[in-house]
């Protein structure tokens, strides 16, 4: 039985649309409501609650982590469009092979100099201390990451004849940028409801209010996206 992977992702961004926009209905009357019993709880739908909300329509959009998303979108992109994963399945050809060994060897080189601003006495990537914890390298690990990935995917589309102009490059880092811009709409939808739940103040009644926020942050930040990119993947 073939899994109709297009037909599924859909009917799960629909629901994490309409999901998201009737929970945040349901916590605006749910907050009126129990902000009338509960000294505390701000209710969404009481004269300051309406006045907060229009106030911070933008500001709650804002809060999402944009460069990180943005960034990491250009990574995916420049890494699919390469076809570097590709390279390690068997059925390759002589120059895709002979580009995956240059593209090795390269990142090896650029992971032993990374080392060297860590490893090297007086290594200008840990903190004043000397220690990793709190230094340059943690605080721009994400980037780092992506930055490598972006580097030895350039290296392989070169290589391999996959990128052959520079405007080859441009377009392959926006791919993905431009193919998963209608998650966006869940996405703003997604940034009122944590922060309009954050402004009840309803969580500190349940415990772990940050861990709650930061859960639910995570699942409904990056999973459209991740899934956009899986269903183009698949197309």
């Amino acid at each position: 039985m073939t899994i109709d992977y297009q037909k599924y992702i859909r009917r799960t961004l629909k629901s994490f649309f309409v999901g998201t926009a009737v929970s945040l209905l349901v916590l605006m009357l749910a907050s009126w409501i129990v902000s009338i019993y509960v000294d505390g709880v701000n209710g969404l739908l009481s004269a300051n609650g309406i006045r907060w909300m229009v106030a911070h329509i933008s500001s709650n959009f804002s809060t999402l982590p944009f460069a990180q998303i943005i960034l990491g979108l250009i990574g995916v992109s420049v890494l699919l469009e390469s076809e570097l994963l590709s390279a390690f399945r068997k059925h390759t050809s002589l120059k895709q092979k002979h580009a995956l060994r240059i593209t090795i060897v390269s990142g090896i080189v650029i992971l032993c100099l990374f080392s060297c601003l860590l490893f090297l006495p007086d290594a200008v990537l840990l903190s004043c201390f000397g220690n990793i914890e709190d230094s340059p390298f943690t605080e721009g690990l994400y980037g780092l990451i992506v930055l490598f990935v972006v580097l030895v995917s350039n290296i392989y589309g070169f290589t391999s004849g996959k990128f052959v102009t520079l405007y080859d490059v441009f377009t392959a880092h926006a791919v993905y940028l431009r193919k998963t811009a209608s998650s966006f709409i869940i996405l703003f939808l997604a940034s009122q409801f944590v922060e309009c739940l954050d402004y009840t103040d309803i969580l500190l009644y349940m415990g772990n209010e940050q861990t709650i926020l930061l859960i639910l942050k995570c699942c409904l930040y990056y999973i459209p996206i991740l899934l956009l990119i899986f269903q183009e993947n698949k197309s």
